[in-house]
């Protein structure tokens, strides 16, 4: 299945969780692999693409980035399968 996680980050947390990305890495839980991200022009917004065998793993991945701001979670299909 595949993903669209939005982080609404909290003010001021865009330089920490650059750092902590680089650090940890998109991909710590098995079963969840991340392949794109983006950040809004304003850095308050990272859009991240995932796949991951179920939304149970995925919740998990979104967990450890909790301290940097809140997410919401979308599933999607290419459009060309819809």
């Amino acid at each position: 299945m595949r993903y669209l996680v939005e982080l609404q980050v909290k003010p001021q947390s865009i330089n920490q969780i650059l750092d902590q990305f680089e650090l940890r890495g998109p991909n710590q839980v098995p079963g969840v692999r991340f392949r794109q991200a983006w950040i809004s022009k304003k850095q308050d917004v990272i859009f991240a693409l995932g796949d991951a065998d179920n939304e149970a793993g995925l919740l998990e991945a979104c967990h450890h980035w909790d301290e940097f701001g809140t997410y919401n979670i979308t599933e999607v299909v290419d459009i060309e399968n819809y």
